[in-house]
Protein backbone atom coordinates (compact mmCIF):
# COMPACT_ATOMS: atom_id res chain seq x y z
CA UNK A 1 0.00 0.00 0.00
CA UNK A 2 1.68 3.25 -0.96
CA UNK A 3 -0.22 5.74 2.00
CA UNK A 4 0.88 8.58 -0.29
CA UNK A 5 -0.85 7.71 -3.21
CA UNK A 6 -3.73 6.84 -1.18
CA UNK A 7 -4.24 10.01 0.36
CA UNK A 8 -3.64 11.84 -2.83
CA UNK A 9 -6.24 10.02 -4.68
CA UNK A 10 -9.03 10.43 -2.07
CA UNK A 11 -7.81 14.43 -1.35
CA UNK A 12 -8.74 14.92 -5.05
CA UNK A 13 -12.44 12.93 -4.87
CA UNK A 14 -12.75 15.85 -2.30
CA UNK A 15 -11.89 18.02 -4.40
CA UNK A 16 -13.94 16.75 -7.04
CA UNK A 17 -16.82 17.00 -4.92
CA UNK A 18 -16.11 20.59 -3.15
CA UNK A 19 -15.82 21.92 -7.48
CA UNK A 20 -19.03 20.20 -8.58
CA UNK A 21 -20.74 21.40 -5.69
CA UNK A 22 -19.49 24.77 -6.36
CA UNK A 23 -20.59 24.54 -10.17
CA UNK A 24 -24.08 23.13 -8.96
CA UNK A 25 -24.13 26.32 -6.84
CA UNK A 26 -23.30 29.07 -9.80
CA UNK A 27 -25.73 27.23 -11.67
CA UNK A 28 -28.62 27.09 -9.40
CA UNK A 29 -28.27 30.30 -7.72
CA UNK A 30 -25.87 32.41 -9.53
CA UNK A 31 -22.51 34.32 -8.64
CA UNK A 32 -24.07 37.15 -7.96
CA UNK A 33 -26.26 35.57 -5.06
CA UNK A 34 -23.53 33.72 -3.49
CA UNK A 35 -21.41 37.42 -3.42
CA UNK A 36 -24.00 38.93 -2.06
CA UNK A 37 -25.63 36.79 0.41
CA UNK A 38 -23.19 36.55 3.26
CA UNK A 39 -23.95 32.90 4.33
CA UNK A 40 -23.56 31.60 0.82
CA UNK A 41 -20.28 33.82 0.42
CA UNK A 42 -19.19 32.72 3.60
CA UNK A 43 -19.76 28.92 2.27
CA UNK A 44 -18.18 29.54 -0.77
CA UNK A 45 -15.12 31.21 1.70
CA UNK A 46 -15.23 28.48 3.36
CA UNK A 47 -14.81 25.67 0.24
CA UNK A 48 -12.04 28.11 -1.58
CA UNK A 49 -10.01 27.67 2.20
CA UNK A 50 -10.11 23.76 2.10
CA UNK A 51 -9.28 23.53 -2.00
CA UNK A 52 -6.29 25.27 -0.88
CA UNK A 53 -5.54 23.07 1.82
CA UNK A 54 -5.99 20.00 -0.16
CA UNK A 55 -3.73 21.62 -2.91
CA UNK A 56 -1.10 22.10 0.27
CA UNK A 57 -1.07 18.97 1.05
CA UNK A 58 -1.37 16.99 -2.10
CA UNK A 59 2.50 14.84 -2.52
CA UNK A 60 5.15 16.78 -4.67
CA UNK A 61 5.02 14.07 -6.84
CA UNK A 62 0.91 14.62 -7.62
CA UNK A 63 1.46 17.90 -8.28
CA UNK A 64 4.32 17.31 -10.53
CA UNK A 65 2.41 14.80 -13.11
CA UNK A 66 -0.42 17.70 -13.22
CA UNK A 67 2.06 20.95 -13.37
CA UNK A 68 -1.21 22.70 -15.58
CA UNK A 69 -2.90 23.29 -12.47
CA UNK A 70 -2.23 26.25 -10.20
CA UNK A 71 -1.40 24.41 -6.86
CA UNK A 72 -0.10 27.34 -5.79
CA UNK A 73 -2.28 29.84 -6.29
CA UNK A 74 -4.78 27.75 -4.94
CA UNK A 75 -3.08 27.13 -1.84
CA UNK A 76 -2.29 31.38 -1.88
CA UNK A 77 -5.81 31.71 -1.91
CA UNK A 78 -6.23 29.72 1.29
CA UNK A 79 -4.04 31.46 3.14
CA UNK A 80 -5.28 35.01 1.89
CA UNK A 81 -9.01 33.54 3.47
CA UNK A 82 -7.64 31.98 6.57
CA UNK A 83 -4.86 34.71 7.90
CA UNK A 84 -5.71 37.93 5.99
CA UNK A 85 -9.35 37.90 5.66
CA UNK A 86 -9.67 41.70 5.85
CA UNK A 87 -7.46 41.44 2.33
CA UNK A 88 -10.52 39.41 1.10
CA UNK A 89 -11.94 41.15 -2.46
CA UNK A 90 -15.31 39.73 -3.50
CA UNK A 91 -14.37 40.79 -6.88
CA UNK A 92 -11.48 38.46 -6.74
CA UNK A 93 -13.79 35.34 -5.42
CA UNK A 94 -16.32 36.30 -8.04
CA UNK A 95 -13.46 35.60 -10.85
CA UNK A 96 -12.80 32.10 -9.61
CA UNK A 97 -16.05 31.11 -9.83
CA UNK A 98 -16.39 32.80 -13.09
CA UNK A 99 -12.97 31.55 -14.48
CA UNK A 100 -11.21 28.86 -12.53
CA UNK A 101 -13.97 26.70 -11.24
CA UNK A 102 -14.97 25.83 -15.13
CA UNK A 103 -11.52 24.88 -15.55
CA UNK A 104 -11.05 22.96 -12.54
CA UNK A 105 -14.23 20.77 -14.06
CA UNK A 106 -12.26 20.21 -17.46
CA UNK A 107 -9.13 19.04 -15.81
CA UNK A 108 -10.99 16.78 -13.04
CA UNK A 109 -10.93 13.90 -15.36
CA UNK A 110 -7.37 14.16 -15.25
CA UNK A 111 -6.75 14.22 -12.27
CA UNK A 112 -8.29 11.52 -10.81
CA UNK A 113 -7.30 9.28 -13.35
CA UNK A 114 -3.95 10.58 -12.07
CA UNK A 115 -5.15 9.51 -8.66
CA UNK A 116 -6.15 6.32 -9.46
CA UNK A 117 -3.29 5.69 -12.00
CA UNK A 118 -0.52 6.38 -8.70
CA UNK A 119 -2.34 3.79 -6.57
CA UNK A 120 -1.16 0.31 -5.83
CA UNK A 121 -3.25 -2.38 -8.14
CA UNK A 122 -3.79 -4.32 -4.65
CA UNK A 123 -5.65 -0.49 -3.54
CA UNK A 124 -6.98 0.24 -7.20
CA UNK A 125 -9.22 -2.98 -7.33
CA UNK A 126 -10.80 -1.66 -4.23
CA UNK A 127 -11.94 1.30 -6.12
CA UNK A 128 -14.69 2.16 -8.86
CA UNK A 129 -14.01 5.36 -10.67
Amino acid sequence: MNRTALQDYFSIENFRELVEDTQKDIQQSGVDYLIGNKLSFSGILHRCEILGEIAKNLSKDFKDAVPNIPWNDIAKTRDIITHHYHKIDPQIIRKILEEQIPILLTVLPKLRKTAFTNLDPDDQKDINI
